[in-house]
């Protein structure tokens, strides 16, 4: 019974995670992202954002990464702009 219910709230995560996932149509004409918008639109996770790109150093503080009132935000046009230039990879 407990390994049941144990399978059921993680359905249930996946299906919250899916629901609330930011659209890419609605997050490109944004400038700053939050970290799961930018996850969403790189395709990408949560985790893999902190492990390979805040913890990795690939995105600075004040040019890329923002903090504006305790909220983490990314300025997305510049990591792009970077990721073309091949500044990021």
């Amino acid at each position: 019974m407990g390994k049941l219910s144990s399978h059921i709230a993680d359905f249930l995560q996946v299906i919250k995670n899916y629901l609330v996932r930011p659209r890419i149509t609605e997050i490109s004409r944004k400038k700053f992202l939050t970290k799961k918008e930018l996850a969403s639109y790189f395709d990408r996770s949560t985790s893999w954002i902190y492990t390979n790109v805040e913890k990795g150093g690939a995105l600075k503080n004040g040019v890329h990464i923002f903090d504006f009132c305790g909220v983490t935000l990314y300025d997305r046009e510049q990591i792009e702009a970077d990721i073309k230039s091949g500044s990021i990879k």
